[in-house]
């Protein structure tokens, strides 16, 4: 299997500006379960230690909001990339 990013333009990209809901449902799927559903429907192995919002689009504040919002709801900790940087090693 290969991988490749998905141009932001391309309608299956995660992050489009009326779909961004979809990315958060992502992100928290990628926290808690490991993985993530491929365009093409597979679902792939993603081991994530952070999350990153490029604040190039008009909705990012909005964005980091309903990330927190979703994983606060499961309960999932967020913490300073220096904090999670030291776990790991």
């Amino acid at each position: 299997m290969t991988a490749h990013v998905v141009a932001r333009t391309d309608p299956c990209a995660a992050v489009v500006t009326y779909e961004y809901r979809h990315a958060v449902k992502r992100v928290v799927g990628v926290v808690k379960h490991g993985s993530a559903t491929a365009i093409a429907g597979e679902d792939i192995a993603i081991e994530a230690n952070s999350i990153c919002v490029h604040r190039d689009r008009t909705e990012a504040l909005d964005f980091s909001r309903e990330i927190k919002a979703a994983v606060t709801m499961e309960n999932i900790k967020i913490a300073p990339v220096c904090e999670i940087c030291i776990t790991k090693v």
